[in-house]
């Protein structure tokens, strides 16, 4: 099973120096992937005040990316409607080339009306720029060098690539029926709000899932203890999940950190 780890680039853990000890002692274990939280600036009085203080998810794992020579490297998720697309294709191949082909593509459409305002992004259409500029990404990491709709491009260049860039499957976070019909276009499911096991099994009943298909969960974690969590979703043969430790205090977080480094 595919064990990931949530860095806390975000609220009360968020410093450099946290940052570079939760690495080092990350790469030195046995979890398999390290991943960014997304979100650029919201409005003062937010329901979620916790990301409120956060670093840019892609130049944060740029950062980590340079930390690192095997984990995995993951956003959960990038938000892309409020971005520009052709320019997070080249962000995110750009991490993929110099890091060795260890990207993992994950994309939302996210949930923040208030950050859509600030981004001057239409929050009501972001599910068609999703279906679109999820295209624009497949396309352009696929040596697919035309598109014509919001973005236009005709025989542009787009390289350095990784040679296994094109073969990379998109996690698609969201628990909607939109969100998992995209996550199964894609090839890879990325369930959000620590939903069990269980939750995402009975979610899935009545969508055609190929055989092929990826789930990595992302649990936040407090009180629960890990083991347990993790055995719930191998028992309904979950790929992989991503711990949160981030709703912790710092001895806490530690204390979590170290048993699920002792468990792997």
């Amino acid at each position: 099973m595919h064990i990931g780890y949530c860095i806390e680039n975000f609220d009360k853990h968020l410093s450099v120096e946290n940052m570079k000890y939760t690495v080092e002692l990350i790469e030195s274990s046995s979890i398999d992937s390290i991943w960014t939280t997304d979100h650029i600036m919201q409005k003062k009085g937010s329901r979620l005040p916790v990301y409120d203080n956060i670093s840019e998810s892609i130049t944060t794992l740029s950062f980590i990316a340079g930390m690192t020579s095997r984990l995995g490297l993951g956003i959960s998720t990038l938000v892309l409607p409020i971005r520009n697309p052709v320019l997070v294709a080249k962000q995110l191949a750009s991490v993929d080339y110099l890091s060795d082909g260890r990207l993992i593509p994950s994309f939302s459409v996210g949930w923040n009306e208030d950050e859509y305002k600030v981004m001057n992004s239409d929050f009501r259409t972001r599910g068609k720029r999703m279906n679109e500029y999820l295209q624009i990404i497949h396309k352009l990491w696929n040596g697919n060098i035309r598109h014509t709709g919001e973005y236009n491009f005709d025989d542009i260049t787009f390289k350095p690539v990784h040679k296994e860039l094109n073969n990379k499957i998109f996690m698609m976070a969201g628990n909607s029926d939109a969100a998992i019909n995209r996550a199964i276009k894609y090839g890879g499911w990325h369930p959000a709000g620590g939903i069990s096991g269980e939750e995402i099994r009975v979610k899935l009943e009545g969508f055609d899932i190929p055989t092929n298909f990826k789930i990595y969960a992302r649990k936040g974690i407090k009180d629960e203890n890990i083991a347990d969590v993790i055995d719930e979703y191998k028992a309904h043969k979950i790929d992989g999940v991503i711990i949160d430790l981030s709703r912790n205090d710092e001895k806490q977080r530690k204390e979590k950190l170290d048993e699920l480094i002792a468990m792997l």
